[in-house]
C-alpha cells in the first residue's frame, strides 16, 4: 500500500510548482503588455491574477502542513 499523505504531498508540491511557473509567466507578460499598450487595465488585471495565485499557493501549502 502507499501512504495517502505522501501522495497528497507530491500532488500539492507539483501543483505549487506549476502555479509558481504560471505566476512568473503572468508577471512577465503583464509587464510586457502594459509597456506596449500603456493601459492601466493590464496592471490591474495582472495584480488581481497574481494575488489569486498567491492565495491558492498559500492555501495549498497550509493544507500540506496539516
Amino acid at each position: 500500500m502507499f501512504n495517502k499523505n505522501s501522495l497528497n504531498n507530491k500532488i500539492i508540491n507539483t501543483v505549487v510548482l506549476i502555479l509558481c511557473i504560471v505566476l512568473i509567466y503572468i508577471i512577465i507578460s503583464s509587464i510586457i503588455i502594459w509597456e506596449k499598450t500603456s493601459d492601466l487595465f493590464y496592471i490591474i488585471s495582472g495584480v488581481i491574477v497574481i494575488l489569486g495565485i498567491l492565495f491558492n499557493i498559500y492555501l495549498l501549502l497550509k493544507e500540506r502542513n496539516k
